[in-house]
């Protein structure tokens, strides 16, 4: 029972933080809309095994974008110098 309890609080936790990102509005704008593959990509704030991507929601308002949470492939780890999943990569 105690561990049930404690994966719970550990998951509600994990989903907080991750949660809480924001995407940045002016990656946005200044994007024209996270156009490129690798535009509006950032490295999500609990682990190396998943990337966020910024999908705008608003043409009217380019400012607005949601997070859309990623996983990178089995075997590889984010690196955000080249918004890539990497093999081989260290996760801290």
């Amino acid at each position: 029972m105690h561990l049930l309890y404690a994966l719970t609080l550990l998951l509600l936790t994990a989903l907080t933080t991750a949660k809480d990102f924001k995407c940045p509005g002016d990656d946005v704008v200044n994007t024209g809309g996270c156009l490129d593959r690798k535009d509006c990509l950032y490295a999500h704030p609990d682990t190396c095994k998943k990337y966020i991507r910024c999908v705008p929601v608003d043409k009217k308002d380019p400012r607005k974008a949601v997070p859309s949470y990623n996983d990178c492939p089995e075997g590889t780890s984010w690196d955000d110098a080249t918004k890539t999943c990497l093999e081989g990569k260290e996760c801290h």
